[in-house]
C-alpha cells in the first residue's frame, strides 16, 4: 500500500477524540426523554422517572423506568408509561425489554447499542407494541451528539411505525449539559383499515431546548419546546418535561 494509500484509509477511520475526557463508568447516562442511551456503564441498576404535558396531545406524559445490568453491557429494562389511547381508562402501562452496548467511542470512534422493547402504554387495545431501536453517540471535546432510530408494529402487526430522534448538547460547566433535542416519529405503510377511525397519529413532531444536571449517582433534567400530532387533523401546542434519575 502506497503512502498516500495508506493516509486515505487512515482518514477514512473515525477519530475516538483520545483528547477529550473519558466518560464517566458510573451515574445516569439516560438524559432524555423516551430515549435510549448507547451506553451501559458499571452501575447495578438505574431508575429514571418524567412527567409533563403535551398540548398537542392534550395530555399528561408520564413514565417510570428501572434499568438492571445482567452481565458486562447487558441490560434488563421494566418500567411504565402512562397511556391516553383509551379516553376516561387513563393508566398506567408495562414496558418491558433488554439493551446492549455494541461499539466503544475509545476503540471504534463510536459508540453504538440496540435495545428491543415491548410496550402496552402505546396500541394498548391492539396488544402493545414491539419497538427495536439503534442508538449513536458521539463526545467531541464538549460536544455530545445523540441519535435513536426506532422502528415498530403493533402486536396484530398491521400498524408499523417508524422514528427519528437527534439531540445535541454541550457541557456548558462539569455535569452541566444543554443542547436541543428533536424527535419524528411516523406511519410506516400502515394496514390496519381502523388506524384512522381509532386516531392514531400519521406522524409526531418535537423540537425543544433541553437541560440536564449530572452529580454523582444523581441527574435532574427539564425540556420545554413545541410539538405537533396528525391524526384526521393537525394539533400543534407547548410539551414540557422535567426528569429525575439516579444510579445504585
Amino acid at each position: 500500500m502506497t503512502g498516500t494509500a495508506a493516509a486515505q484509509s487512515n482518514a477514512d477511520v473515525l477519530d475516538p477524540d483520545l483528547t477529550a475526557l473519558p466518560p464517566p463508568r458510573n451515574g445516569p447516562v439516560n438524559l432524555l426523554p423516551e430515549a435510549i442511551s448507547a451506553r451501559v456503564t458499571d452501575d447495578r441498576a438505574t431508575v429514571t422517572t418524567w412527567a409533563g404535558y403535551d398540548g398537542a396531545k392534550r395530555a399528561p406524559l408520564i413514565t417510570a423506568m428501572a434499568e438492571a445490568r445482567i452481565i458486562g453491557r447487558l441490560v434488563f429494562v421494566a418500567g411504565a408509561g402512562y397511556t391516553a389511547d383509551l379516553p376516561g381508562a387513563a393508566t398506567f402501562r408495562p414496558q418491558l425489554g433488554l439493551r446492549a452496548q455494541l461499539l466503544d467511542q475509545a476503540k471504534h470512534g463510536v459508540d453504538a447499542g440496540a435495545a428491543v422493547i415491548y410496550r402496552q402504554d402505546l396500541f394498548t387495545d391492539e396488544g402493545g407494541f414491539i419497538q427495536g431501536t439503534v442508538a449513536l453517540e458521539r463526545r467531541q471535546g464538549r460536544v455530545r451528539l445523540v441519535s435513536n432510530l426506532l422502528y415498530g408494529q403493533d402486536g396484530e402487526g398491521d400498524d408499523r411505525d417508524g422514528e427519528v430522534r437527534v439531540a445535541a448538547m454541550y457541557e456548558a460547566s462539569r455535569g452541566l449539559l444543554v443542547g436541543l433535542d428533536s424527535r419524528c416519529r411516523h406511519d410506516l405503510w400502515s394496514s390496519d383499515p381502523n388506524r384512522f377511525a381509532r386516531d392514531r397519529p400519521v406522524y409526531e413532531l418535537m423540537a425543544a431546548p433541553t437541560a440536564s444536571f449530572s452529580y454523582g449517582s444523581w441527574a435532574v433534567m427539564a425540556e420545554a419546546g413545541v410539538s405537533s400530532v396528525r391524526t384526521t387533523v393537525t394539533s400543534n401546542g407547548v410539551i414540557a418535561l422535567g426528569g429525575l434519575a439516579s444510579t445504585f
